[in-house]
């Protein structure tokens, strides 16, 4: 039996065919670009209107946050006489190397000293810096010159410094405040030197270099930007933070101990050739540890990572990822949420590949690969010699991440003068 439908006549439903979304008030508008989790939908967002191009120019903060946890690309060197020949590779979740084009960059006379940001740092005769945008070598603002890192002034020191330039900067890292209008106002914090010490650099202020005294006697292992503080790892685990202004007239840092030195048996015991800093996607600061199986055969093993728990001032072991993966390296470490439609990468694992210290072993084959934390086993990206590194130029791979940048308006057939006079502009991501 069918029922009796009763419609008020105080309601007149209406269907707007054609409705006006650049009228949204600005909070509706906020709602929605808080509710995007990917860098390419962000940008998208800024391309609809003028009104929506400044809710997100407004809201950019957001997505400077989804810019640091990008999948990064893994630049590996090509084997030929050319040694500035790489191929661009991306990995898909059936752990299958996808080389794109290539890639050519500066000549390996001018050694790589990681990448942070987009960055990538090669240091010359002088211990000077260039740092560079492999991605858009072509743009403008790709490529900034940074003044020496406390060269030596023994002169026989220098001659033996030279010949290995590749660990003179063991690790670095840079924190740019405003990625898309102002790339090249950054921070940089580097581990240099035979001792392994801290020194930064803002790029926007300082004519040279700025040493940070240690807390502890003993080698920072990794640096890196988290929560608004920069935070500093030693070879034993211990953890201390300290503050860079961007305007701050303030000569040195004060350094603040967050967790002391302390090695348990197990550790002691086992050949820990590396420590990583990671910030999650999900917010917390992690610690990967990287285990050989000695100081001798350099071919990764096992690796453990720990949540640093700031009310207990200590490492607590984690032995699930869940939907993330961790891409580590000389290169500042990368968190990917694997639950995201950018990605192909799979989750509760950790991407890894050779550092410097394993430059001239000729021992094994090349020291890459995806160790899953769930089954504790290791699977060989690739099967490459370390034979062929004197072919390579002792060239290693390592990871780049994505950049983000920015171009004025062009006039375009269909921009209305109203929309260029907004001075927006366009948004890439390569």
């Amino acid at each position: 039996m069918d029922h009796p439908v009763f419609i008020s006549r105080r309601i007149k439903p209406t269907l707007e065919l054609n409705p006006d979304w650049t009228d949204l008030p600005d909070h509706i508008l906020d709602l929605i670009f808080e509710k995007i989790k990917t860098v390419r939908d962000s940008l998208v967002f800024g391309t609809i209107c003028v009104k929506w191009y400044q809710i997100f120019m407004h809201n950019r903060s957001k997505l400077v946050k989804l810019i640091r946890h990008l999948e990064p690309k893994l630049l590996f060197p090509i084997e030929s006489e050319a040694h500035n020949s790489w191929s661009v590779c991306s990995i898909n979740s059936e752990h299958k190397n996808v080389f794109g084009s290539d890639l050519l960059l500066p000549s390996y006379n001018k050694p790589f000293s990681g990448s942070s940001e987009g960055w990538l740092a090669t240091l010359d005769d002088n211990f000077g810096f260039t740092l560079f945008k492999p991605f858009m070598r072509n743009e403008e603002r790709s490529t900034v010159h940074l003044p020496p890192l406390f060269p030596p002034s023994d002169a026989l020191v220098v001659k033996k410094l030279l010949a290995y330039r590749e660990y003179y900067v063991m690790k670095f890292t840079t924190f740019t405040p405003d990625p898309v209008l102002n790339p090249n106002n950054f921070i940089m914090v580097a581990i240099y030197g035979p001792s392994c010490e801290l020194a930064y650099i803002r790029t926007s202020k300082d004519a040279a270099w700025t040493h940070i005294p240690s807390l502890l006697d003993t080698y920072f292992s990794d640096v890196l930007y988290y929560n608004d503080t920069f935070y500093a790892l030693y070879d034993k685990g211990g953890l201390v933070a300290f503050d860079i202004s961007e305007d701050s007239s303030q000569a040195q840092p004060i350094m603040k101990l967050i967790v002391r030195n302390r090695m348990t048996p197990a550790e002691k015991n086992r050949y820990i050739c590396r420590r990583y800093l990671v910030e999650s996607y999900k917010g917390e600061l992690l610690q990967v540890q990287r285990y050989r199986e000695s100081r001798v055969a350099h071919v990764t093993k096992e690796f453990k990572v720990f949540k640093l728990s700031f009310d207990q001032s200590q490492w607590v072991e984690i032995n699930y990822l869940e939907d993330e993966a961790l891409f580590i390296g000389d290169s500042t470490s990368v968190s990917v949420d694997t639950s995201s439609t950018s990605t192909q990468c799979q989750s509760n694992c950790i991407y890894f590949v050779d550092d410097k210290d394993t430059i001239g072993f000729d021992v094994g084959p090349l020291d890459c690969g995806v160790y899953n934390l769930k089954t504790r086993s290791v699977f060989r990206l690739f099967n490459i010699d370390v034979r062929l590194f004197p072919k390579m130029s002792e060239r290693i791979p390592f990871w780049v991440a994505p950049t983000v940048f920015s171009r004025g308006s062009e006039a375009q057939k269909g921009t209305s003068s109203h929309h260029r006079q907004q001075g927006q502009q366009k948004l890439f991501i390569s």
